[in-house]
């Protein structure tokens, strides 16, 4: 079996469950180019079950955050590799990066790369000996990954600038998941 069939096995696997993820802007300048390296800040959870993880600039110090909506599945992975916890069975984005590392391919970086009816986009940047691969992704099964490989997390700047909130929210008490 190929490289690619085992990569597109791996991606069936990861899509099986679709989530909706939100942001409050749709609206994204046109004018801001670029993409920002972030880093994941905190996990947190608004009302009784919107699970965010929430971006910040991993250089800039920012009075921003993007949150992101995802899964409670998903925020497990992002929990355990933030806290350096293991599963005692490999969970499916260590299959997944299991099967990359025997296929010899590696990541080098995720983009969020756009947000569009309330639903963000990402890009996994893979190597393949030399040969760059760029894999549509939900973020959240993207971020996971670059957790387990300590890759760089990257967003587009604009849209880290038309869904970026202030760092601490006041209109609702927020509950971290710590």
């Amino acid at each position: 079996m190929t490289k690619f069939y085992l990569a597109a096995i791996m991606l069936c696997l990861l899509t099986l469950p679709f989530v909706h993820l939100s942001a409050k802007n749709d609206t994204i300048p046109q004018r801001i180019t670029g993409d920002m390296e972030v880093k994941v800040s905190d996990l947190k959870q608004y009302g009784e079950s919107e699970l965010v993880v929430e971006l910040e600039p991993k250089e800039d110090k920012s009075d921003y955050i993007l949150p992101v909506v995802i899964g409670a599945c998903e925020i497990t992975g992002i929990y355990e590799q933030t806290h350096k916890l293991n599963s005692p069975r490999p969970l499916t984005y260590d299959l997944m990066k299991n099967i990359l590392d025997a296929a010899n391919i590696k990541l080098e970086k995720i983009t969020i790369t756009k947000l569009e009816d309330g639903v963000y986009y990402a890009l996994l940047t893979l190597n393949d000996n030399g040969k760059k691969l760029e894999i549509d992704s939900r973020p959240s099964d993207a971020m996971n990954l670059a957790l387990r490989y300590s890759s760089p997390i990257f967003v587009s700047k604009a849209v880290f600038e038309s869904a970026k909130e202030p760092k601490q929210k006041k209109e609702e008490p927020v509950e971290t998941l710590h």
